[in-house]
């Protein structure tokens, strides 16, 4: 008998610009006018940035979905989390998932959705694959 376990993969991949119109409505279905506005007003919370951000769009092999600053934005961001004793610096993945993880959260507060909080715990599982994984989870929990 194989009593090998065999470790799940959770990959990325980016949203072509052909298809980024279709994204928002895909990752917040039914409230993504909203969402949209959430997920700026979290970012500019978290790193406290006043500046436009062009966001980079990725679809998860697990049917989830985050969005995170564009690399061209620089590699790092100046990260503070609120209610937690630290500041930190992330990088534009890292800070997209954790935007990603607070907008999901408070979209699934005001609308009680099934599907919102599925998209939430596809992402969830996905942080343990990230580098900065532990940063992730300070942050949101």
């Amino acid at each position: 008998m194989d009593t090998t376990l065999n470790p799940i993969t959770i990959s990325e991949s980016l949203v072509p610009d052909r298809e980024r119109f279709e994204f928002l409505p895909k990752m917040f279905p039914g409230c993504y006018f909203v969402a949209e506005s959430t997920v700026n007003a979290i970012f500019r919370q978290l790193t406290e940035s006043t500046d436009p951000v062009n966001w980079d769009f990725y679809t998860l092999s697990n049917n989830g979905y985050y969005m995170a600053p564009s690399a061209k934005h620089g590699k790092f961001h100046r990260f503070v989390a609120r209610g937690h004793s630290f500041t930190n610096v992330m990088s534009c993945r890292a800070i997209g998932v954790t935007t990603s993880l607070f907008a999901l959260g408070a979209m699934v507060t005001k609308t009680d959705s099934a599907q919102l909080l599925d998209h939430y715990f596809a992402l969830y599982d996905y942080v343990p694959f990230l580098e900065e994984s532990d940063l992730i989870q300070v942050t949101i929990n």
